[in-house]
């Protein structure tokens, strides 16, 4: 996941990413992940969503036209 966003917490990360770049960290993520042992999931976020996203934290969502939550 590093190389492809931000770390937010041990195992969360925020990412940018473009229907491209989101189809090849998959690809890479089929090769070393264990489908039996590990979980990933990916949250979309849409535009209306991240408007109404609560943060405590004074730095802002950067805008883009896609936001994941790995």
């Amino acid at each position: 996941m590093e190389g492809y966003g931000k770390r937010v917490q041990k195992s969360v990360f925020e990412c940018w990413l473009y229907d491209s770049q989101l189809r090849k960290l998959k690809s890479e993520l089929d090769m070393c992940i264990d489908s039996n042992e590990d979980d990933v999931r990916f949250y979309n976020l849409c535009t209306t969503c991240r408007n109404v996203t609560e943060k405590y934290t004074q730095t802002p969502l950067r805008q883009q036209e896609k936001y994941f939550i790995i």
